[in-house]
């Protein structure tokens, strides 16, 4: 035989790009620990099982490690302290003898394969030394100029028809010596042997699952203990630490860490992670002997025997159809699988929603809105802007008489003292809102922000009337300087220092960014001034300010803030007028309110909450490990390869993230609380952190339900899988983004033009559905609102519908056309076939022309039903 000439393939694998990515995708299976457990690295010695349990073993110990070393003795540090002790040192290393406990697990698993490995090579070794002595005793034959230049040379030894593959080994017969058939029939005999276990491997192997057992076992009681010392609140905020850092770790240090030392590998080796080795292998043609005694007939007959014994019992067609109808194929249960886990978690999300409290919040909201919003409204000069203050919100919010005026409303225990007939009464008592259900929390504050004097051309005309000009707000030209009265410079030897204006930064007011009426976005920081718990020296606090002339031209907000508690529905509510002092010295204001419920234990909301989660946890586990054996058994390439992958991880991503939330919810309101018992009540109290998280748990909690809804859409898809939908469906798409366009145009209109609620467009577009029409009330008359919600937000949901109808309808239609055209073709065909055999071929017509026109009238009644969704959204 001719030399065959090897080709060096294509060295596009010597490129770094190549080298990063394979070296990368190599440190993420062996070495980041979850995603071993999906993908299994080559190299790997462990099977699935052990992988998890070492994960599950890491993370219990780390759990009982931060246990043990966890301080709170002032509630959670804001910021990170780095001062080491010695005792820190000490727990550092009893944390590091403790956990080479899991290391030894690892290494009882690795010893029990280790031992295995050597097994085979002691007896590889031995096979090879057998085929020495063969080819010792076996004649040289010239082998020619080809082998200068050969790779690698693999002699193979004629495989005897014995039964080997059944494991067993061959008659004895008398050995030969000189015949070099019995040694390599010993060979070939020997390959197929068991390694079986070594009583060594089987100790570590037993060793291994024992201690992983203990450890785990003894970590949780451990934890359990530890839980129970810690009390309720303690424990809490254990968990939120030990979630947040192990989360961070997991999805941040893990990966970043196997990146950079993939970088490194693939840069210093400067080759890729999987070696590419080319090989010629050299054969010779066998010529089949003339007086061969192998029996062809005898062959087949053993074959047609050996497919008729026992171990072959290959089901009939006619069983597996009857099985398939009876319980179903396997995508058709993975599809039932899949609807009930999203429809499931559809309701876990629609009871959330009714526990979540917002129809409570909104009423309440809309009561002590309907107070301040008329007032509000009519706010364009300074003058308007105190007279807000001094005639409106401050007498609203400390209320001392009932609705005649002249008796007294419930006084506390440390305004039992005060008499009514008193002309000081209102400056002794905190009083009700107007609704006479809520009561101030702390004192109310103002809140200013002004500009620095910067140059701005001013025509010479009218330089006598205004010397100086401020152009629009800027954060970064906000004046922080500290002022006297009226806006004068303070001097050693000039005014009192005690009246200092002085500006406070967001840290300390513990306030976010505000949107304006306007749109303009302000900081929470400023001067600010707070006011009383009563009416009289809130009175006399407001007029003081006025007189020091509190505002000029260089002010451009001014915030009045205050908390306010109904221990009827036990719900918070933060009120915010926004008065924004534009540049051509117009005042425009905005009313913002937001409430929750701050309540964890005592709530019956807060608990149905906190057990829909748990369970909501429990689904989300389970469908993670059903994606998990999906993803092992189709690989993550062609998992992935489909959108319901790419789903299936955002559902669960953001569900866990929803469930964390929810848990980080109840603990920030839980101690929040513990705060609000202990904090002084002639100070501003701030609602900021719990609203905070208040506000992002909605925003995870609407992506995760819509998320859901387009994966049960994707099912839907999959299910019915018909051939032509795309056909259907590219020409009607189009008035689906119209629909969408139209309902995220108008969530983003209401949130631009509401000042009664401060929602984000996501949690509007979310939230419509449950609100109706109560929550938002726009520019204009209260029937505008009435009219979107209650007419133009159902036609959005009916055209919506109406066009997913159409999306049936044409389908099952144009699956009805399809099979009823392939019958059509079906009994040509057996007719033309019938004509042949009888010498005459007899065509009817053409079905093209039929299908043809079948799908111009599809196209037809397609477009005309554009033509009529168009002319009803215009």
């Amino acid at each position: 035989m001719d030399e065959v000439k090897t080709l060096k393939p294509e060295d596009a694998y010597s490129k770094w790009q190549y080298h990063i990515a394979g070296w990368i995708y190599s440190e993420f299976r062996e070495k980041y620990i979850w995603a071993s457990i999906i993908s299994r690295h080559p190299r790997s010695l462990y099977t699935r099982c052990q992988r998890s349990v070492l994960a599950i073993g890491l993370v219990m110990t780390a759990m009982g490690f931060s246990m043990l070393f966890f301080k709170f003795d002032s509630g959670p540090a804001d910021y990170t302290s780095f001062n080491f002790t010695l005792e820190d040192w000490w727990n550092g290393i009893k944390c590091i003898l403790i956990a080479k406990l899991i290391f030894v697990v690892g290494f009882c698993f690795r010893m029990s394969k280790k031992t295995k490995s050597d097994e085979l090579k002691k007896r590889e070794k031995q096979r090879l030394e057998k085929l020495e002595k063969a080819e010792i005793k076996r004649k040289p034959k010239s082998r020619g100029v080809y082998v200068k230049h050969r790779m690698m040379m693999i002699m193979p030894a004629p495989n005897p028809k014995e039964p080997v593959a059944w494991k067993h080994r061959p008659p004895k017969k008398k050995k030969d010596k000189t015949s070099d058939k019995s040694a390599e029939e010993k060979v070939v005999a020997g390959q197929v042997r068991h390694l079986e276990k070594t009583d060594l491997a089987k100790k570590f192997w037993y060793l291994a699952w024992i201690l992983s057992i203990i450890i785990i076992s003894v970590s949780s009681i451990v934890i359990i203990l530890l839980g129970i010392r810690f009390g309720k609140k303690k424990s809490l905020v254990w968990i939120a630490t030990f979630v947040s850092g192990i989360v961070t770790d997991s999805l941040f240090f893990q990966p970043v860490k196997c990146i950079v030392f993939a970088i490194l590998f693939s840069l210093i080796l400067k080759r890729s992670n999987t070696d590419l080795t080319v090989m010629e292998i050299r054969y010779d043609d066998v010529a089949k002997e003339k007086s061969s005694n192998f029996d062809w007939n005898h062959c087949l007959k053993k074959m047609w025997h050996t497919r008729m014994t026992k171990p072959y019992h290959p089901a009939l067609t006619s069983r597996i159809l009857k099985v398939r109808a009876l319980y179903g194929s396997r995508r058709a249960w993975y599809i039932v699988y899949y609807v009930v886990t999203l429809l499931l978690l559809l309701l876990l999300v629609i009871l959330l929603i009714q526990a979540l409290g917002i129809n409570t919040s909104h009423q309440g909201l809309r009561q002590i809105n309907s107070y301040f919003k008329e007032e509000s409204d009519q706010v364009k000069s300074k003058a308007g802007m105190y007279k807000l203050f001094h005639y409106n919100v401050i007498p609203a919010l400390n209320r001392v008489y009932w609705y005649n005026k002249k008796t007294p409303l419930p006084l506390e225990v440390s305004e039992r003292k005060a008499v009514p007939d008193n002309p000081r009464f209102t400056s002794n008592v905190k009083g009700f809102t107007q609704d006479y259900t809520n009561k101030l929390v702390g004192v109310p504050r103002l809140r200013l922000l002004r500009l620095q004097k910067h140059k701005i051309k001013i025509a010479q005309t009218f330089q006598l009337i205004k010397r100086e000009a401020y152009g629009h707000y800027f954060q970064y030209r906000e004046d922080k300087a500290s002022y006297l009265p009226e806006w004068t410079k303070p001097e050693e030897w000039y005014g009192d220092i005690s009246q200092l204006w002085n500006y406070t930064s967001m840290k300390y007011t513990k306030t976010g960014y505000n949107y304006g009426k306007t749109g303009w976005v302000y900081s929470g920081a400023g001067y600010v001034v707070p006011l009383s718990w009563n009416l009289g020296h809130s009175w006399r606090t407001i007029t003081r300010l006025e007189l020091e002339k509190w505002t000029d031209n260089a002010t451009r907000a001014v915030f009045f803030e205050a908390n306010l508690y109904n221990n009827d529905i036990k719900l918070y509510t933060e009120l915010r007028f926004i008065i924004e002092v534009l540049a051509n010295g117009v005042y425009t204001s905005r009313l913002m309110s937001r409430a929750t419920s701050l309540f964890f234990a005592t709530n019956a909301d807060a608990q149905e909450i906190i057990i829909l989660s748990l369970i909501m946890a429990i689904v989300l586990l389970v469908y993670a490990l059903f994606v998990t054996s999906q993803i092992s058994k189709e690989s993550c390439q062609h998992y992935f390869s489909d959108l319901r992958g790419y789903f299936d991880v955002f559902i669960l991503f953001l569900g866990f993230m929803v469930i964390l939330h929810f848990f980080l919810r109840a603990l920030t309101f839980s101690l929040f609380l513990d705060t609000l018992e202990t904090a002084p009540h002639d100070t501003y109290t701030s609602l900021f952190t719990p609203f905070k998280i208040d506000e992002e748990t909605h925003v995870l909690f609407g992506l995760f339900a819509l998320i859901t809804a387009m994966a049960l859409a994707l099912l839907t898809y999959q299910a019915l899988w018909p051939k032509n939908f795309y056909f259907v469906f590219s020409a009607i798409y189009g008035l689906l983004l119209v629909i969408i366009a139209v309902n995220v145009t108008m969530s983003y209109l209401i949130h631009y033009t509401s000042y009664s609620v401060d929602r984000e467009p996501l949690q509007i577009f979310f939230l419509q559905t449950v609100l109706r029409d109560q929550i938002y009330t726009v520019r204009g008359d209260e029937a505008n609102t009435r009219l979107f919600y209650v007419f133009i937000f159902p036609l959005i949901v009916v055209l919506t519908k109406f066009n997913a109808a159409c999306v049936i309808f044409l389908h099952l239609w144009y699956s009805e056309q399809t099979y009823e055209r392939a019958t059509r073709n079906r009994k040509k065909h057996s007719e033309r076939e019938k004509s042949k055999k009888r010498g005459a071929v007899r065509l009817k017509g053409s079905s093209s022309a039929r299908a043809k026109l079948s799908e111009d009238i599809i196209i037809l009644r397609i477009e005309k039903l554009r033509v009529s969704f168009v002319t009803v959204l215009l």
